[in-house]
């Protein structure tokens, strides 16, 4: 990772892989590249380019460069629209918890959702979502093993649910992703909003 200073703006450049820990309280905004924000290793939403990162007062929050190159700005809070919120980070990390009880695939749908929620782009009915996210940490992140995603991935495509063309990743029917999603939560009492009952 490296972090250049000009007088008032921090600039950080990281590589696949590296993570920082941003100063508390700031804004950033993705210049390029792909981050995951995370929580003690848990992924918590993704931020692509042109994203803004608005960190909270919040302790163990870094981000993770997941794309060849990745470039961070900070900017000034007050050409934000909203103000820098950690309930919505916390209501994030329960409810990632929460879905821990769920079965391998009801949490690899909801993975797949919120990638394409974070960083995809709609196009038509699909959601296209660059490929940035490796099978293997996508494996770790579901606390499975490569092989046992694999077979996942396999039914998800022969379901017609998910297809890989020229590098992307599509989200085959973007209002199905949202059903089953939204079928999923209703399964475990959690309403839409993510906020368990």
């Amino acid at each position: 990772m490296q972090e250049n200073q000009s007088k008032t703006i921090k600039v950080y450049e990281l590589r696949k892989q590296d993570s920082v820990l941003l100063p508390y309280k700031k804004c950033f905004f993705v210049y390029y590249g792909y981050f995951i924000e995370c929580f003690n290793g848990q992924w918590l939403r993704f931020i692509g380019p042109g994203g803004v990162i608005e960190t909270s007062d919040l302790p163990y929050i870094t981000y993770l460069g997941i794309a060849k190159e990745n470039k961070i700005i900070e900017v000034s809070a007050a050409s934000l629209a909203k103000p820098t919120n950690s309930r919505e980070t916390i209501d994030i990390i329960a409810q990632n918890f929460y879905i821990r009880q769920f079965c391998a695939m009801e949490r690899l749908i909801i993975l797949w959702k919120d990638i394409g929620e974070d960083i995809g782009r709609l196009n038509i009915r699909d959601c296209i979502v660059p490929k940035v996210v490796t099978q293997s940490n996508i494996a770790t992140c579901l606390g499975v093993s490569r092989e046992y995603l694999n077979n996942m991935q396999k039914n998800l495509t022969k379901d017609n649910m998910i297809a890989r063309e020229d590098g992307q990743i599509i989200l085959k029917d973007w209002n199905n992703w949202c059903d089953a999603y939204q079928n999923i939560l209703k399964k475990y009492s959690i309403d839409g909003t993510g906020e368990i009952k």
